[in-house]
């Protein structure tokens, strides 16, 4: 048989793949108000604090590429077109310049830092913290909200154990570094004084 004449055979569908319903269904999760400008990682963390799961992070950024929607979910800045201008004098005061330079005042910094804190340390899920936001760290639900994501996943695997290949789901991280030490050796541990009122004091260079 020539190779013209060979017909390609459809792919069958792995027997662990999402049904067209849950397929439909993870788009419109993504889709909706909560989800529409979030990340995939944030959006499966969230869902798993609603007691909810529907696929891994992977399988959703899958699910968004096949919908051609992986890029930047967030509104972006569209700036105008600038054109640099040219000028030439050969002569004083043949041209002047202005210079502006605007600066947000008082009232608008304000708005931005308590808008932007309240988003870093109450809504963003954090990598580093396991997913978690640094209030729920810093509050000490850390451990009953690991423990109630777990119990999701668990329920996950029971009802479809094949879709978790390689193995069952993992607790998410309980630690958080900053450099982690290479294997085998003992991270380091910053001793500071007793006394109370030290005050670490800058080396000087010559």
């Amino acid at each position: 048989m020539g190779k013209d004449d060979a017909v390609p055979a459809p792919r069958p569908k792995p027997p662990r793949a999402l049904s067209e319903p849950e397929r439909q269904e993870v788009l419109d999760v993504l889709h909706s108000q909560p989800f529409a400008d979030k990340a995939p990682a944030e959006v499966y963390a969230a869902l798993l604090d609603q007691g909810r799961y529907l696929c891994s992070i992977r399988t959703l950024y899958r699910i968004l590429y096949e919908q051609h929607e992986v890029r930047e979910r967030r509104d972006q800045l569209r700036h105008p077109a600038y054109h640099k201008p040219q000028l030439v004098a050969d002569a004083p005061n043949q041209v002047w310049s202005w210079g502006i330079t605007k600066l947000l005042g008082p009232a608008k910094r304000t708005s931005f830092c308590r808008t932007f804190f309240h988003w870093h340390n109450h809504e963003h899920h954090h990598w580093g913290l396991g997913l978690l936001t640094p209030a729920t760290v810093h509050h000490g639900r850390a451990e009953a909200v690991l423990a109630a994501r777990q119990a999701v996943l668990t329920a996950a695997h029971a009802a479809h154990p094949e879709r978790f290949v390689r193995h069952p789901p993992r607790p998410l991280p309980r630690e958080v570094w900053i450099n982690p030490p290479a294997d085998g050796l003992q991270p380091r541990t910053l001793q500071l004084p007793r006394d109370t009122n030290f005050v670490p004091r800058l080396s000087q260079t010559d």
